[in-house]
Parts: C-alpha cells; structure tokens; sequence
C-alpha cells in the first residue's frame, strides 16, 4: 500500500512540475503576430539575395575577363562579398 501511495506521490509532483515548465516556444506566438514568421525568407527578401549573389558573380566574371585581377579589383570583390554577406546575415535574422 506504501509503494501504491508513494508512486501515486511521485507522479502527482513530476506531473505538476512538467505542466509547470514553458513550452517549446513559449512566448514565440506574440512576436510572429507583430513581425511575421521568424527565420522565414519572404519572396521579395530571397529575391534581393539573388540579385546581390547575381552582381557579385558578374563583378568577379568580369575582373577575371582579361586574365588579370588588379588590386582595386580585388577590394572591390571584397567588399561586394562582405555587403553580400551581411545582406544575407540580415535577411535571415529578421
């Protein structure tokens, strides 16, 4: 009768603690409503990456036309790639 009690006990109290605990997203369903789906590209964000990933790509296409990547061709590969990247970092975390 003693064990019957007392395993009654343990599952009344993991019981109690386990509805206590938040859920998976708890408090996620405020934020969608205010600003959208989260980690979700839209159509117009996956097209701004496109056409980022596009220039960068004609950029490189066209520095390494003439066989010969200059320096100012170099920075401004870098620094296509960086805006390409924080582009994409950004779209992603909104």
């Amino acid at each position: 009768m003693k064990i019957i009690t007392l395993a009654t006990a343990l599952l009344v109290l993991t019981a109690g603690m386990a509805t206590a605990q938040p859920g998976y997203k708890h408090g996620n369903a405020r934020y969608v409503a205010k600003h959208g789906s989260v980690g979700k590209l839209t159509l117009y964000e996956r097209f701004k990456i496109r056409r980022s990933r596009a220039r960068l790509a004609a950029l490189r296409h066209r520095a390494r036309a003439d066989g010969r990547v200059t320096r100012r061709e170099r920075i401004r590969i870098r620094i296509a790639s960086k805006r390409h990247r924080a582009l994409v970092r950004r779209e992603r975390r909104d």
